[in-house]
């Protein structure tokens, strides 16, 4: 079962979204992905990062009180036991886990035996007076971490834009962003360059599509009256094209996006394509000549 709302216990759970402890954060990432080939299959190769902030918690894992275990709701749910503190990969057979479909990964912690509150003191003062009698059995759900969600996309910026054409718009370009990818709609076809040969040469289009999507990121994912995003502290967005966006600024290593970085954020996640559209332009200058 992945925890990806607002869940009541009765009593204290270190999560984000929950005020039981002073520190919450409790973070969960995916760092890359690798293929593996061993003997028995093909694997995936999940490189992890986590924090979790409670001292308290941290001490029972390591003198095994309690288990760390990631959660993997895919085609076949998998629960998987994390070696604490060292391990920093997940590998599972390729047949256990699809990356087509949307896959969905979060970290649990589990009390391994009975857990007595009386000397957390990492929870939030609110329970000072009654913490010890909090005594939890076996298999106690002690934390969950935030959710990381994979849906299936290609990391080349290229998988982000469709183009089509449309007689009917009254605009030459009209830019359209739909549940998973920037559309280049076109009215007419000689505009879009497909009878040139290259495809950088909708580069400047796409370039457009692209500054349009960033600025609803930040609009819709900037925390009030800031007007900008901390990209590698947000969590994973619903929104299947802004998850593929999401995705290029990390692994692209952008930390902040607002107004006045765009241009230069999409000069990283597309590794310069105005550089490459001016190329083909000289390219055809040259040809024609």
């Amino acid at each position: 079962m992945i925890y990806d709302s607002d869940a009541h216990f009765p009593y204290p759970v270190l999560t984000r979204k929950s005020e039981s402890y002073k520190d919450n954060d409790f973070i969960f990432d995916i760092l890359d992905i690798k293929d593996e080939i061993k003997e028995d299959g093909e694997y995936y190769n999940f490189l992890i990062t986590y924090k979790i902030p409670s001292e308290y918690l941290k001490k029972l894992l390591k003198i095994n009180k309690a288990f760390l275990t990631c959660i993997i709701h895919t085609k076949d749910d998998e629960n998987i036991t994390l070696n604490y503190p060292s391990q920093k990969e997940i590998l599972i057979h390729k047949d256990k886990i699809s990356l087509v479909d949307k896959s969905q990964f979060q970290l649990f912690i589990v009390s391994n035996d009975i857990i007595s509150f009386e000397n957390n003191n990492d929870l939030d003062f609110f329970y000072n007076s009654y913490k010890k009698n909090i005594i939890l059995p076996r298999y106690t759900l002690l934390g969950y971490s935030n959710v990381i969600r994979f849906d299936g996309f290609d990391t080349d910026p290229e998988q982000l834009f469709e183009k089509r054409l449309d007689n009917t718009q009254k605009s030459s370009i009209q830019y359209v962003l739909s549940s998973e990818k920037i559309v280049i709609s076109s009215k007419y076809k000689e505009m879009l360059f497909n009878d040139l040969g290259d495809e950088n040469l909708n580069n400047v289009y796409y370039y457009a599509g692209l500054q349009k999507a960033l600025l609803r990121f930040i609009n819709t994912y900037s925390k009030e009256d800031t007007e900008e995003v901390y990209i590698q502290e947000m969590e994973v967005p619903d929104d299947k094209l802004d998850v593929k966006l999401h995705h290029l600024m990390k692994k692209n290593g952008v930390n902040l996006l607002n107004f006045d970085n765009i241009d230069y954020v999409i000069t990283l996640i597309t590794h310069n394509m105005l550089k490459d559209y001016s190329k083909a332009v000289r390219d055809v200058c040259t040809y024609e000549n």
